[in-house]
């Protein structure tokens, strides 16, 4: 009987060692399933961060012309000559003195 329990014991236990491996095989690729997923669904939102992104990149560029063009035309506005042209030519206003004509536009 002792025999017959040592012949018996290494083929439990080589189950058992064999049932262990298989549930750690399966825990590494569930864990690896897992990972797959969670990098899969991060990289598309990466991808939609860096869309977004290079969207306001480009807002941002055509702020900074127009804040730059605002500031020439805050500079110009300073020189009295540049303010007397813009009241003649957008306000049809002259200098004292001076006789303002308009004439009619025709179109061809």
């Amino acid at each position: 009987m002792s025999r017959d329990q040592t012949l018996n014991r290494p083929l439990s236990s080589d189950s058992g060692m064999r049932r262990r491996i298989r549930m750690l095989i399966f825990i590494i690729v569930c864990l690896l399933i897992w990972a797959g997923i969670t990098v899969w669904d991060q990289s598309g939102k990466l991808n939609d961060k860096t869309g977004k992104m290079n969207a306001l990149l480009v807002q941002k560029t055509a702020v900074e012309q127009t804040k730059a063009t605002m500031i020439k035309e805050v500079a110009r506005l300073n020189d009295p000559e540049y303010r007397e042209e813009i009241m003649r030519t957008q306000l049809n206003l002259g200098k004292s003195g001076e006789t303002t004509f308009e004439l009619p536009k025709t179109n061809p």
